[in-house]
């Protein structure tokens, strides 16, 4: 997991710290995405055209796959392990980043006294029982400082906190074991999208709705940060369906509480601009009459991601997927992304 700036990589991620920097450089870890129902994967190769992929693929579980919380989880992911293994006998890779599970990751925004900055991460590490309902002990945890280097208020800087529970971590770590992988990292969806959509010099706060297999999840990223995440429990496949219906509607008013919620904090607004946009991911994103239905009831700007925006130029490369089905390799595209 990273939170640094979202196209350039943290070298500072849990796992990746007990590799050397220059050896993951050469890695080239395959982005892995898993889901309930599905897993993908991604791995770019730099091109004269830029980050191309080189190899990708998308498997579909007949069951759903619940999220692995702890060791005994693991004798109820079968077809995750056969898919697993599948991948690796027919691609022949060995490290992967891998995204975890949204709904298991907290977010949270921190002030910490400009005196602290010395000591930062015991700083950090003394208010996250203040933000997660666990031990700190049973957590890991990164951050990044989102304040600029002028940027302190009454001594002091905002900074980021993302946090995980440490078993989902080595349940996960385990499941790769037993089928030969060796993670280099872990990180959330809404961070691996926000590297794949945004562009790395782009600090304007966005609304990312992402429209995966079983839900609806929201993102707000801003200086290439990840500041706020949720789940919308929605069907897509509903929403879709028909957007005068109950679950359009209940992820309308969802929608609309995060906009008024981040535009209203009066707390933080010293920091926090306007949102006028919006990036729609998953390939549900680009149903027809989608984007009417938001920005109708948003009133903000809303558009169909680009998800080669950090790859290349679609104008010099014509990628092997399709718009609408590459909508769903965000996850896995910008966890290829990060040692490029």
């Amino acid at each position: 997991m990273s939170l640094s700036n979202l196209h350039k990589s943290t070298k500072q991620s849990w796992l990746s710290k007990t590799f050397p920097t220059p050896g993951y450089m050469t890695l080239n870890p395959v982005g892995l995405d898993i889901s309930r129902k599905s897993i993908r994967i991604m791995r770019l190769v730099h091109s004269k055209d830029g980050f191309v992929p080189s190899l990708y693929e998308e498997i579909k579980f007949k069951e759903s796959c619940d999220f692995l919380e702890n060791e005994k989880d693991l004798n109820t992911c079968d077809e995750l392990r056969e898919a697993l293994k599948k991948l690796k006998a027919k691609y022949g890779f060995t490290f992967v980043s891998v995204s975890l599970p949204e709904m298991k990751t907290y977010i949270f925004k921190i002030k910490v006294p400009v005196e602290a900055f010395a000591n930062l991460r015991e700083a950090v590490q003394f208010q996250i029982e203040e933000n997660v309902p666990l031990n700190p002990r049973d957590v890991v945890f990164d951050y990044k400082i989102l304040s600029d280097e002028s940027d302190v208020h009454d001594g002091h800087k905002d900074v980021i906190v993302t946090a995980l529970p440490k078993s989902v971590v080595r349940t996960y770590t385990s499941l790769f074991k037993q089928v030969g992988l060796m993670p280099i990292l872990f990180e959330s969806d809404s961070h691996s999208i926000g590297r794949a959509v945004i562009s790395s010099e782009d600090k304007n706060p966005y609304l990312i709705i992402n429209f995966n297999d079983t839900e609806v999840s929201v993102s707000i990223v801003e200086k290439n940060i990840v500041q706020y995440t949720s789940s919308i429990p929605v069907s897509p496949k509903e929403v879709m369906a028909d957007f005068n219906g109950p679950e359009a509607q209940l992820m309308k008013k969802n929608l609309n509480k995060l906009l008024v919620y981040w535009f209203t904090n009066k707390q933080d607004s010293y920091n926090q601009d306007r949102i006028e946009n919006a990036i729609l991911t998953g390939s549900a994103a680009a149903t027809p009459g989608l984007i009417d239905f938001l920005e109708k009831h948003l009133t903000i700007s809303v558009k169909i991601a680009n998800i080669w925006e950090n790859c290349f130029s679609l104008d010099e490369f014509v990628p092997p997927i399709g718009r609408d089905q590459s909508l769903d390799y965000a996850v896995s595209i910008g966890l290829s992304l990060i040692y490029k």
